[in-house]
């Protein structure tokens, strides 16, 4: 109700800051709850073990807030769980990582992702990354050495 009020107000009187200023506040209050709520749809999808309502909840929450890291980090593992495009899934486990760079599942999900697609120097990246973030981390090294043993 607030976003339409002040729609119509900012018509009203197209040169007023503040209608803009609220408008803009109120807009990404909205927007952000819309991401929380279709979030928490994903979530109770998956407790609920319909993978494929989670993914579309997961995907419109990532579509709102595109630095939301764990809705990015859901739409792509199940991407790659239901078989769906490994470039959306690259997209989506990439944003997952910028938002959250220190977060080593994001990281081994995008590292897995990139191998999968056949982006092996992107792939060594990602693991590499892995690796100073967690120095014994036993996948990447696996990954590392059996791909590049140098």
């Amino acid at each position: 109700l607030a976003f339409n009020d002040l729609t119509l107000a900012g018509r009203m009187d197209e040169k007023n800051e503040e209608v803009k200023a609220l408008l803009i506040e109120v807009r990404s209050k909205h927007d952000a709850a819309r991401a929380e709520a279709e979030f928490k749809r994903g979530k109770d999808a998956l407790n609920a073990d319909d993978e494929k309502a989670a993914f579309a909840s997961f995907k419109a929450a990532a579509a709102i807030d595109t630095h939301n890291a764990e809705a990015n980090y859901e739409v792509a593992r199940l991407s790659v769980r239901l078989q769906h495009d490994l470039r959306d899934a690259s997209s989506h486990a990439q944003r997952a990582v910028e938002a959250a760079p220190t977060h080593l599942g994001y990281r081994m999900l995008y590292a897995r992702i990139l191998t999968q697609a056949g982006m092996t120097a992107l792939a060594k990246k990602q693991f590499e990354e892995v690796l100073k973030l967690d120095p014994a981390n036993a996948e990447a090294k696996k990954a590392l050495k059996r791909r590049w043993p140098f």
